[in-house]
């Protein structure tokens, strides 16, 4: 949680650290293929969700 934590520390507002925590927790999960998108790898699995 610590790891996970110190990135946010920097920012100014609670909605950006949420924003940013819940990037890597979406991030992780596409990596382990925990989450069912089509894409080849996880960054094009990232892509779809961000489009």
């Amino acid at each position: 949680m610590k790891q996970k934590t110190r990135q946010a520390l920097g920012w100014k507002s609670t909605e950006g650290a949420l924003a940013s925590l819940h990037g890597r927790e979406v991030w992780t999960m596409l990596k382990q293929e925990q989450i069912d998108i089509e894409g080849q790898t996880a960054f094009e699995r990232f892509y779809a969700l961000a489009v």
